[in-house]
């Protein structure tokens, strides 16, 4: 092996480390949830907060209207994020996915 065979395999190893700490017990990543929140901010009453918010993607282009207008009505600027398969509360899949708003 010469040296940037190693060098390649500890740096292999080492971002496959970090990634495993973002996985759930059956090897997918958890998809962003929303959780029950205590939050007293007026601007935005709803009581809820997203989890896992560093897994949301970008807002697809066809998509970025219907998310700023769902945002607005939140009370925030517009759609920052999107998630194809973002959880509700209940943890079951919302429909046509989940909007980070900012």
């Amino acid at each position: 092996m010469n040296k940037y065979t190693i060098i390649t395999s500890i740096a292999v190893t080492a971002i496959l480390s970090g990634c495993s700490g973002m996985m759930t017990k059956s090897g997918v990543s958890a998809p962003p949830r929303l959780v029950l929140s205590d939050s007293d901010d007026e601007r935005h009453p709803q009581k809820v907060a997203w989890q896992n918010t560093e897994r949301f993607g970008p807002v697809p282009k066809e998509l970025q209207a219907k998310g700023n207008q769902f945002c607005m009505r939140a009370n925030y600027e517009r759609a920052i994020g999107y998630h194809p398969k973002a959880l509700g509360v209940q943890g079951k899949v919302i429909p046509g996915g989940g909007f980070y708003c900012g």
